[in-house]
């Protein structure tokens, strides 16, 4: 096999969980020192192409993408919330309002359908 020449793919600072959306178009990535999450297309070969940098709440640690592929949600420990993003046809992501309140230290977040 050989190896992909595009790899490996910048993130924010201390990348620790990833997301991918049900359709396989995109990845997500908490960046927990960096207060982001790097967003990146998938490609057909397997490659990834960014398609930006999103703030969060401060660490965020867990993310999940919905089952419809239209919402992300971040779990920021240190602030003890949960950030809401629309994902736009590109996989853009545009904050749903403030952060929610999660309780202390909120480490992941799962979708229920």
């Amino acid at each position: 096999m050989t190896p992909n020449p595009n790899s490996p793919f910048a993130t924010g600072a201390a990348p620790l969980y990833v997301a991918v959306d049900p359709a396989g178009k995109f990845v997500y990535v908490a960046n927990s020192n960096g207060q982001s999450v790097s967003a990146y297309r998938i490609l057909g070969n397997g490659g990834l192409t960014p398609i930006g940098s999103f703030a969060t709440g401060r660490n965020p640690i867990g993310i999940a993408v919905d089952l419809t592929g239209k919402f992300v949600y971040v779990t920021n420990q240190t602030d003890g919330t949960v950030s809401a993003y629309s994902v736009n046809s590109k996989g853009m992501l545009t904050s749903i309002g403030s952060p929610v309140a999660a309780g202390s230290l909120p480490i992941s977040v799962a979708i229920s359908p």
